[in-house]
């Protein structure tokens, strides 16, 4: 639920990867909107002991992932007028195995993906192939709640209309963790 910590849990997680000495170049944390990519970099910032945010982690939209990596594969790239487009051609390099693309995603050692409960389409997609492609020994959490999901699906018989949460529920082998305490407030009224 909001204020259990999901994004506390994300930056204390980072931290203590660096400090086992993973590079912060190799992780990469993923939202669903710009404010909570703003919200993840502070929260780590904030954790850190001289508040300075660590140099190199990426913390990115899907959208935004998708920009950066069509401009540097596409040598005609241009942002196209519907984002739907830049995500498209992202996922089918993805699905070509483009080697560029796969070379650096075979790097992270660690990876985040945070409102899993809102990502749907395609860029569900993108997220279960960037799963699929994670190398072996790459760590992988992903956060939502169901109870803070902005669109309404389902998930009973359509696969594409299933959000990331229902389709690593029904694909992969995640060990799920619910985090049942909220931190936010005290007020019984709120907390029931």
């Amino acid at each position: 639920p909001p204020g259990a910590g999901k994004t506390e849990c994300v930056a204390e997680k980072v931290l203590r990867l660096i400090e086992k000495g993973v590079s912060p170049q190799n992780i990469v944390l993923i939202s669903f909107t710009r404010n909570a990519v703003r919200e993840m970099e502070d929260r780590i910032a904030i954790k850190t002991h001289d508040g300075i945010y660590p140099y190199g982690i990426k913390v990115l939209t899907l959208d935004s992932q998708a920009h950066i990596q069509n401009s540097s594969l596409y040598s005609e790239w241009k942002f196209p007028q519907r984002y739907e487009d830049s995500l498209l051609a992202f996922l089918k390099l993805l699905d070509d195995e483009n080697f560029d693309l796969l070379e650096d995603w075979q790097e992270t050692k660690h990876f985040f993906i945070d409102e899993a409960q809102d990502i749907c389409g395609l860029r569900r997609k993108i997220c279960m192939k960037l799963i699929d492609i994670a190398s072996e020994d790459c760590g992988i959490i992903v956060l939502g709640d169901p109870a803070q999901a902005i669109y309404d699906w389902t998930g009973e018989n359509d696969s594409d209309s299933l959000n990331l949460m229902q389709s690593i529920d029904k694909e992969l082998d995640f060990e799920t963790i619910e985090l049942q305490s909220i931190h936010r407030t005290s007020d019984n009224k709120l907390l029931k």
